[in-house]
């Protein structure tokens, strides 16, 4: 099939389910590092790079050497470690990494001898001229190009970023995929970088142009009847603040859904390769800033592609200040697609400097909880002693028995963690908003921190054209925070569900734009809900300073008002949940599991990590009286519940996280 046809008929055909789901079970897998980078882009770069290791050090081959030994995953079976990315394709050409395809093949023999499930890495967003112009002499045309013509560099100038609208390269990428599942073994397929920046080549231009020509009604968002002169937009980078440009817009969508469908189609053709392979990649957090614009990714549609998303992210859970650094919002949004969330806490690997021993288990109590994989990058990751196994034997000393005692907690605790979510508080995630607006982002952020701080059971209702309003339901209140772009569809799933009785609470000019960010004369949905007794509307949104808001790491300050705001609306929506956090530290989390329509149990994580949590309150309905467990802390954590009011209890004192 021709590749523009094919992308094509997927773009105007949408998303359609997966051909062969994977079911994976975040409690059964344990992901640790894997030798990713092949030994010749260390070699390349010369300098420290993932994994800590230097690509200049002289034991690198012998590192190598052991690595793809029986040793290393013997030790990882040892350590109950079952998952991992391994090096395969880097983008440096098949005839080049052929080369280390047997070394390749018998590590992943290795690791299946053991009981350790490989996934070969496979790099999308770059190629090396290097190396691949012996292969494709005429790589040229497979660069992406920046709207000057030259092109562009991932990082460093001897690697390319390649054009993912080049049919060539796509055709390159499924063979590659074929010989890694077919011939190396692996049991999936990882991507990453699963993005790239927007292209100026000729071929997109010609490709972006035929789309503008088939735009309908073009005056009514352009104001001219042709678009026959119209070229590419200029592309303006973080921060993207409204897009209302409608040719910037149009270039946007364009690129996501062309995204989309590239990798609809690599999903389809793996599982036609290996039906029972996991299809995954790194997309960094699914809540970064702009991933339209900067990455070619809509990230409500996005995710439908893959049966297990990373995201390399640089937010290793800690504090800083009255920032909480967490990768909760990317967890939680995961559980909304099949994809299970993978994060890894990228900066852990061989990263010993300021390593806080305490806190060692505190990312992988975040996943447990919070439905994502628990990950451990540091005991396997490269260090210079042969005698030792090239790993760091003081910290496996000190390590080894926490993450034992951890996985027993999760196995005999399997129940507890595996129940359903109670999620009773929907926050809604508008397609435009996100695609255009960066003050509707930025406001999602603020209510997301507002609603963890103030402990309340949220999940998310991801709104497309396709599903305007899932969980509608279910759902005993949809809090709407200033997302400002909403077609009429989602206006109007929303006033049904209002009329029907579902509560609702709205803030700041949510609906007063249109899916394109057109301003509206009226507010259709504010006018619509305005008299209901379930419906709040808040003209102020939330707010908060952003700390961090790049592509890998986003972090706020403390909402502006704190909490406050959110609690009251909701509760002026008539809504009183059934279990309440009514006092505990904003550097706790809580999170809720269900058991039929009521709340089985409580989950709290301290972000502190190492200092006590006193005078945590939970409102139960009546008759019913807690349990309590700190099982992270040691054998003197004790204590029962304490009713100090009708149906309030104060929890005994925890340090790292209780039950």
């Amino acid at each position: 099939m021709n590749r523009h046809i094919g992308l094509a008929a997927l773009m105007a055909g949408g998303l359609v389910a997966a051909a062969a789901a994977v079911e994976l079970n975040p409690l059964d897998m344990w992901w640790t590092f894997g030798a990713h980078e092949p030994y010749t882009m260390y070699r390349r770069m010369g300098v420290r790079s993932t994994g800590g290791i230097h690509g200049n050090c002289y034991w690198l081959p012998e590192w190598f050497k052991w690595w793809d030994s029986e040793e290393c995953p013997k030790l990882m079976e040892e350590l109950g470690l079952n998952w991992l990315l391994c090096r395969f394709y880097k983008g440096m050409g098949w005839e080049e990494e052929k080369k280390d395809f047997p070394n390749v093949k018998r590590f992943v023999e290795n690791c299946h001898k053991h009981g350790v499930k490989a996934v070969a890495y496979v790099q999308f967003s770059t190629i090396y001229p290097e190396t691949m112009k012996r292969e494709i002499p005429d790589l040229e045309k497979w660069a992406a190009r920046r709207c000057d013509g030259q092109i562009y560099y991932y990082s460093r100038y001897f690697r390319w970023e390649p054009c993912f609208n080049e049919p060539a390269f796509a055709e390159y990428l499924k063979k590659v995929i074929r010989i890694a599942l077919a011939e190396g073994g692996f049991d999936g397929i990882f991507f990453d970088n699963a993005y790239m920046k927007p292209c100026f080549c000729g071929r997109c231009q010609k490709l972006f142009h035929e789309h503008l020509m088939e735009i309908a009604n073009s005056a009514d968002r352009f104001g001219f009847d042709s678009l026959e002169q119209f070229g590419m937009p200029e592309y303006a980078p973080l921060p993207w603040n409204e897009v209302r440009e409608p040719l910037l817009q149009e270039f946007n969508v364009w690129r996501t859904k062309r995204m989309t469908a590239l990798f609809k189609s690599f999903y389809d053709y793996a599982h036609s390769v290996k039906r029972d392979c996991v299809v995954a990649a790194n997309i960094c957090p699914y809540r970064a800033p702009n991933t339209a614009g900067n990455k070619s990714v809509d990230m409500t549609e996005f995710p439908k592609c893959f049966d297990l998303v990373m995201g390399q992210a640089d937010m290793c859970p800690h504090l800083e200040g009255d920032v909480i650094v967490t990768r909760v919002r990317d967890l939680k949004y995961a559980r909304e697609f099949p994809a299970t969330y993978f994060a890894s806490c990228d900066g852990a690997a061989g990263d010993s400097e300021n390593e806080i021993e305490e806190t060692y288990l505190l990312p992988m109590v975040e996943d447990v909880v919070f439905g994502g994989v628990p990950a451990d990058r540091t005991i396997m990751a490269p260090y210079a002693d042969p005698d030792g196994g090239f790993v760091n034997r003081r910290r496996l000393a000190r390590r080894r028995p926490q993450l034992a005692a951890f996985q027993k907690f999760v196995k005999t605790n399997r129940a507890l963690f595996a129940a359903k979510d109670w999620m009773p508080v929907r926050l809604l995630v508008s397609g435009p908003a996100m695609l255009h607006s960066q003050l509707s982002h930025e406001s999602l952020l603020a209510a997301e921190d507002a609603a963890l701080r103030g402990h309340v059971p949220f999940g998310y209702s991801i709104s497309t054209g396709a599903n305007p309003l899932p969980h509608a339901e279910d759902a005993a209140v949809i809090v709407v925070a200033n997302q400002t772009c909403l077609s009429d569809a989602q206006i109007a799933a929303l006033v049904a569900y209002a009329k029907r009785g579902g509560r609702l609470f709205c803030t700041g000019e949510s609906g007063r734009y249109d899916e394109w960010n057109r301003q509206r004369h009226v507010n259709p949905l504010k006018a619509a809900v305005a008299k209901l007794p379930n419906a709040a509307w808040r003209d102020e949104a939330d707010s908060a300073k952003m700390k961090y808001l790049t592509h890998i790491k986003y972090a706020i300050h403390r909402p502006e008002k704190g909490s406050e705001p959110l609690l009251n609306g909701l509760a002026t929506t008539g809504w009183k949940p059934s279990v309440e956090v009514i006092a505990a530290p904003e550097t706790v989390f809580a999170q809720f599991k269900a058991a039929g329509a009521g709340v089985a149990s409580v989950h709290f994580v301290n972000y502190e990590f190492l200092h006590p949590v006193k005078g945590v309150r939970l409102r139960l309905p009546a008759g019913r009286k807690p349990l309590f467990a700190a099982p992270l802390d040691g054998s003197d954590a004790a204590g029962s519940p304490r009713e100090v009011s009708p149906g309030v209890w104060l929890l005994p004192p925890f340090v790292r996280y209780a039950h």
